[in-house]
């Protein structure tokens, strides 16, 4: 495969992506009000009537994030604020925020913010997402 063929499937794919932003705003936007709501791909694909192909590339594409890494980084910045200021258990808040183990909620929220909730709670502040 030759360079004017690399650059020809490169224009195709973001040409058909931007033909679809409309949707895929939608698709944001949905996610961004029902971020605590467990999602699968296929039922995304359903409400909004688009394929697998176009929503994983597309929203990367837009978005600069997998589908599932945005509803985690909305999850994680709702974790920090109910840290911030609710007195909920992490346990409780793990839990919302689609976590079943605490320490598993604990490991993400370091690698996310490099902080632990623990020590979140104690000094109260945070790096911005």
């Amino acid at each position: 495969m030759d360079y004017s063929e690399i650059a020809s499937e490169t224009d195709y794919r973001v040409k058909t992506i931007m033909q679809h932003r409309p949707m895929l705003n939608s698709v944001r936007d949905h996610l961004r009000t029902h971020f605590l709501e467990e999602h699968t791909i296929d039922q995304i694909c359903a409400r909004f009537a688009t394929n697998e192909y176009i929503l994983k590339l597309g929203f990367r594409m837009l978005f600069g994030h997998s589908v599932f890494s945005y509803l985690q980084r909305l999850r994680m910045a709702h974790a920090r604020k109910e840290l911030m200021n609710t007195e909920r258990s992490m346990k409780e808040i793990a839990n919302e925020t689609g976590y079943k183990h605490v320490h598993h909620f604990s490991t993400a929220f370091r690698k996310r913010f490099g902080i632990t909730p623990a020590r979140l709670r104690m000094d109260g502040v945070v790096n911005e997402w």
